[in-house]
């Protein structure tokens, strides 16, 4: 599976190890971050590295998944955006709704 997620301490990474996030993928995220807020984590980073393009469904499960995640009382950090993701975010004015980190160490650091 290409969404995948690891734990740091109590920080729930969900890493998308694709170059290209579609539909599928964009299922793939929203079911992950499920199963993480219903074993209780309250502390998100979303991975989007690899990630050279992102669809309009992958942008629409990170929205989705945000509203979740603070509903739940959690927080998201977004990092590892390649250039023509962070124009997407930029477009769509989600830059200005997200906290966006250039890499994990620096996400994980904020939730200190």
């Amino acid at each position: 599976m290409p969404i995948v997620t690891e734990k740091i301490n109590d920080v729930s990474i969900i890493f998308a190890d694709i170059k290209r996030a579609v539909k599928v993928d964009a299922d793939d995220l929203k079911n992950e971050v499920q199963i993480e807020l219903n074993k209780g984590s309250t502390k998100f980073i979303f991975d989007l590295s690899p990630c050279d393009f992102i669809d309009s469904t992958l942008l629409a499960a990170i929205v989705i998944s945000y509203k979740r995640i603070v509903e739940s009382k959690g927080k998201l950090k977004i990092v590892g955006f390649k250039p023509l993701v962070h124009s997407m975010f930029n477009l769509t004015s989600l830059s200005k709704i997200f906290d966006i980190y250039e890499n994990r160490q620096k996400a994980l650091m904020s939730f200190k």
